[in-house]
C-alpha cells in the first residue's frame, strides 16, 4: 500500500485559546481537627492554571483535517501529609499534540509530554517521568453495521 501523508499544512483555520484557573480551598477536619487547626488537605493545590492553544488547519492534500495543540499546566505547591509539614514544590508543564487525517478513516498523531523535561512529583517520593514521545495511528471506522 503506497500511502502519502501530508507533511505542509494550509491556513490556519479559528484558532482556539483555552484558560483554565481551579482555586480551592481544603481543610482536613477529620477526628478533632477543625478550620482554626489550618490543617489543608494532602495533595490539594490551591492553585492550578492551564492555557491551550489549538490550531486547527485543512491539509492540501485531499482536504482533511488536522491540528496543532499546545498546552501548558501549573500545580501550585501542595503538602503530602496529614500534618501538613511535608511541602511538595509547584510545577509546570508543556505539552504538544499534532493530528493529521490522512484519509477519511486513517489519522496519524504524535504527541510530546513535559516538552521542558520538568522534574517533578505528583506524589511524595515519586518522581514523574520527564519528557515523553508517542506517535500512532488512529482508524475510524463509521457506519459499520449501521442499515
Amino acid at each position: 500500500m503506497n500511502m502519502v501523508l501530508p507533511i505542509s499544512a494550509g491556513p490556519i483555520e479559528k484558532p482556539t485559546l483555552g484558560l483554565l484557573w481551579l482555586f480551592q480551598m481544603s481543610w482536613l477536619l477529620t477526628g478533632n481537627l477543625t478550620f482554626k487547626d489550618d490543617i489543608r488537605i494532602p495533595y490539594m493545590p490551591v492553585h492550578t492554571f492551564g492555557v491551550s492553544l489549538e490550531l486547527p488547519w485543512e491539509s492540501k492534500y485531499k482536504k482533511l483535517p488536522g491540528s496543532l495543540i499546545i498546552s501548558g499546566y501549573f500545580t501550585g505547591s501542595r503538602y503530602a501529609n496529614t500534618a501538613n509539614t511535608k511541602e511538595l514544590d509547584p510545577y509546570f508543564l508543556l505539552n504538544v499534540i499534532y493530528n493529521q487525517k490522512v484519509n477519511t478513516n486513517l489519522g496519524v498523531f504524535g504527541k510530546i509530554n513535559n516538552v521542558l523535561n520538568t522534574r517533578y512529583f505528583s506524589y511524595n517520593e515519586y518522581p514523574m517521568p520527564g519528557i515523553s514521545l508517542t506517535i500512532g495511528m488512529n482508524m475510524v471506522f463509521e457506519g459499520i453495521g449501521a442499515k
